[in-house]
């Protein structure tokens, strides 16, 4: 029985995001300490394990006490950094730092995995389980086992077909949870519906591959309704039916083109609120120009020609894309930040950060880098992504291959990609 970890959003514990990185000093920028002192707010989903605050015209970290808190305030004057270690769902740390300025939004979230609980049970059919943030495959036993923090969570059942494919979906509502759970035998089959299939266009396709998927967003719960791909411009996506849903479920449609070029995978994402007869039309960001990595010791530099229309760049590495025990270190470095400090090159540096363990370092020999720019975020409407992805030594899986890697992001959780 596998278990797959569902992404965005605090709600998910999945796993994580980015660590301490320092910008180098390739401009002249203003670290802007003048003006009213601002409330920022940092809330994890769980204790974590390291916070720090320091101003950018300042080397000095303040870090904070962090036993048993899970809110961390903090009063900023101009550019300033924010560092947040936990603990992740895939046996490692991540380590997120974020760069902005009073500008920025006044609230910070980070999901920290802390999934205490076991959620067990059977169903009446193969295919998959998810509740939570959390996904489990379900093989001819029939059986599932989750991870799950306390709470009320919708469990949803997608039930596969004669081809493997998912065809059905089934929603129990209101779980509550309270501990480790055997929820016995859970019987979807004759509340479940069958998923409406829909196309879409794409219009501004060049030599990539698609992948289309499906995330429902459901009583505190967040599945994967379906991948499915490779697509050309114009392919199929699939979505719960309306009928079944409450008006504070969400369906958000996840296009993603991929292309293997010059050691490197490179994506283009859209992710929009979705609505079954919504018109399927779409136009994917620009990409990312070329961008140059350079790994020396624990310090990783990045620079980019050209980057597309973007509120936050992120800037990160991992110490393996499949497999336990992963480390995942970045930085998310908003629009405004860069702005202002003027700086052309991103460095993610943890050497700075007082009490960062040396065991929550990444493997040089395994590691991968990634840089991505985002426009707007998992709780709007309409977000858009540009990245390119590449191991150090230049060796990644192509689009296709049929391998799933763990990708992070800048919202502290893990997103499963098939490549």
């Amino acid at each position: 029985m596998e278990r797959r970890r569902e992404s965005d959003g605090i709600m998910n514990r999945s796993i994580v995001l980015a660590l301490a990185w320092t910008v180098a000093c390739s401009g002249t920028g203003n670290s802007g300490d003048d003006g009213p002192p601002v409330k920022v707010t940092l809330v994890t989903t769980a204790p974590p394990l390291l916070v720090g605050f320091r101003r950018e015209s300042s080397t000095d970290w303040q870090m904070q006490d962090t036993n048993g808190k899970r809110t961390f305030e903090f009063s900023v004057t101009g550019l300033y950094r924010k560092v947040v270690v936990c603990t992740n769902s895939l046996g490692g740390i991540s380590a997120g730092e974020y760069a902005r300025t009073p500008m920025d939004d006044a609230m910070i979230r980070y999901t920290c995995d802390a999934s205490p609980f076991t959620v067990s049970g059977t169903v009446t059919q193969r295919g998959f389980v998810g509740l939570g943030g959390d996904l489990a495959t379900i093989d001819a036993q029939l059986g599932f086992q989750l991870r799950a923090t306390a709470g009320s969570f919708d469990l949803v059942h997608l039930f596969r077909g004669s081809s493997r494919l998912v065809e059905r979906i089934g929603i129990r509502r209101d779980v509550e949870i309270m501990g480790n759970s055997d929820l016995g035998l859970i019987d979807l089959t004759g509340s479940s519906q069958a998923l409406v299939e829909q196309s879409y266009t794409l219009t501004n396709l060049a030599s990539e591959t698609v992948f289309a998927s499906t995330r429902l967003y459901s009583g505190n719960s967040i599945v994967s309704v379906a991948t499915l791909g490779p697509y050309a411009a114009a392919g199929n996506f699939q979505l719960a039916p309306e009928g079944m849903l409450r008006a504070t479920d969400r369906q958000v449609l996840n296009l993603r083109a991929c292309a293997f070029v010059s050691g490197a995978n490179r994506d283009r994402v859209l992710r929009r609120t979705i609505h079954a007869g919504d018109p399927a039309m779409f136009t994917l960001p620009d990409s990312v120009g070329q961008v140059t990595f350079t790994s020396t010791g624990d310090r990783l530099e990045a620079t980019a020609s050209s980057l597309p229309d973007h509120d936050r760049v992120f800037l990160s590495r991992q110490s393996n894309v499949v497999g336990t025990n992963i480390n995942f270190h970045g930085i998310v470095v908003s629009r405004t930040f860069n702005e202002a400090s003027g700086n052309a090159t991103m460095v993610l540096d943890l050497s700075d950060v007082p009490g960062f363990q040396s065991s929550w370092g990444t493997d040089s020999a395994t590691q991968h880098f990634e840089l991505v720019a985002y426009r707007g975020s998992s709780t709007d409407d309409v977000m858009t992504s540009s990245s390119v992805f590449q191991a150090a030594s230049a060796i990644v899986t192509r689009p296709g291959s049929g391998r799933i890697r763990a990708a992070f992001s800048p919202e502290g959780t893990v997103e499963l990609l098939d490549e």
